[in-house]
């Protein structure tokens, strides 16, 4: 299904004809044709605007099923016999765009949104505001309350698909895909699995940071319903035991789901980490453990060097680009241009609440003007920055096509959904 979203918010596929069918104050009213501009990114760099175009939509699935020239329009209510009502005219400079695509999301971090602006180190921020608010949705009131104002402020933005985060808390997890499908979005949710390392209260023994995985995974899937899908989620490295990660391991294996994490994020995370496995890096952890393959997302990769690229890219699996956080936190630029130019997937997210937006439009913002910074450093000879340490393709930095593909087609393919959405 392609999905898209206009300028105004109106969301695009199955759940939005869903709620056309089933509320009676909206019946036959809500849009079937959108009639004026839209864009398409097909290719990495290349923008089409189309103008004066008709989406129509299938009545029964929500799925694009035509695309034809505003001049059609009444031959083609007249074929369908469908009433103007059912046209949304899309105002001057107004455009439908394709479902932007967020490939890192900490759902219960929407909460403090903004204090990745606390400049301290990530481990100093995850004890001090993450692992204290990801606690509070142990209450499935609290959870319900976030999980819900999340998901709609998304969709209003134009994120049609989000790769998210949740917590530890099986249960409130479970809301939350019940939440995901009701309203709409195309999520995919993992269960957090820690099992040292998260402080007071906010870790798990293996055991159950597996048995809660496997459930959730299997609860996830049992709603067959193809929007929301289960993802085995490690937090990182240093809160999973290698017991933890092994068994997270089979059970993406066993039940062929996505897998998310974090990798070579910063400085001290990778400290971390060499103090835990002295010598090993964290591509050769994951890679140990069966845990990078063609449905695995790893988020931001900015000390990443070359040869750990290859690795992920011989794999299939994905980096999520994220700008704001790596600016933040990573203390590095990631050079996204030369991901793709050496054919890595690569996404774009927000990283709420290490990104301060949960704006995907902010974070293409960003990832060009991150571009900007990576050909600096190129420019200037910078060699020890482990973004600048390979020559670029060229020196041309990222500009906003390329940013806008990533957000889009490039989440997709690094979702392993191209098939389906981002165009």
């Amino acid at each position: 299904m392609i999905s898209l979203v206009a300028a105004a918010g109106f969301v695009v596929g199955a759940a939005y004809v869903k709620r056309r069918k089933q509320n009676s104050k909206h019946k036959g009213v809500w849009p079937l044709i959108f009639h004026g501009s839209f864009v398409l990114a097909p290719s990495f760099g290349e923008v089409i605007i189309k103008k004066d175009q008709l989406i129509i939509l299938d009545e029964l699935t929500g799925d694009i099923s035509e695309i034809a020239e505003g001049g059609k329009l009444s031959e083609v209510l007249k074929q369908r016999g469908w009433k103007r009502s059912c046209v949304l005219h899309l105002k001057e400079g107004q455009l439908l765009v394709p479902g932007l695509i967020d490939t890192h999301c900490h759902a219960p971090q929407y909460q403090f949104t903004g204090t990745g602006t606390h400049i301290i180190e990530l481990m100093q921020w995850l004890q001090h505001y993450t692992f204290p608010a990801e606690r509070r949705l142990k209450d499935i009131e609290v959870a319900r309350k976030v999980y819900t104002a999340l998901i709609n402020r998304l969709l209003s933005n134009g994120t049609t698909t989000a790769l998210y985060f949740a917590t530890i808390h099986e249960e409130s997890c479970k809301l939350f895909a019940d939440l995901a499908e009701d309203l709409g979005q195309r999520a995919l949710i993992g269960k957090v699995a820690m099992d040292q390392h998260g402080g007071e209260d906010y870790e798990e023994t293996t055991e159950v940071a597996l048995a809660s995985t496997e459930s959730f995974v299997k609860y996830v899937l049992e709603k067959k319903c193809s929007r929301v899908l289960p993802v085995v989620t490690p937090r990182f490295i240093p809160t999973c035991s290698d017991a933890c990660l092994k068994g997270l391991g089979e059970i993406a294996k066993k039940y062929d789901v996505h897998i998310q994490s974090h990798i070579s994020e910063s400085q001290d995370e990778m400290a971390f980490v060499d103090s835990l496995h002295p010598g090993k890096s964290d591509t050769e952890i994951y890679d140990k453990f069966g845990l990078l393959t063609a449905k695995t997302v790893m988020a931001h990769g900015c000390h990443l060097k070359r040869h750990e690229r290859d690795v992920l890219r011989a794999r299939g699996a994905a980096v999520s680009h994220c700008p704001h956080s790596n600016l933040f936190f990573g203390d590095a630029n990631l050079n996204a241009k030369q991901c793709v130019f050496e054919k890595l997937k690569l996404g774009l997210g927000t990283d709420v609440a290490g990104g301060y937006s949960y704006s995907m439009f902010h974070s293409i913002r960003s990832a060009v003007t991150t571009g900007r910074n990576v050909r600096i450093d190129f420019l200037r000879g910078v060699k020890d920055d482990p973004a600048a340490c390979d020559v670029p393709v060229d020196t041309e930095p990222l500009d906003y096509k390329e940013a806008f593909w990533i957000a889009t087609q490039g989440g997709a393919e690094a979702l392993d959904l191209q098939h389906r959405i981002g165009r």
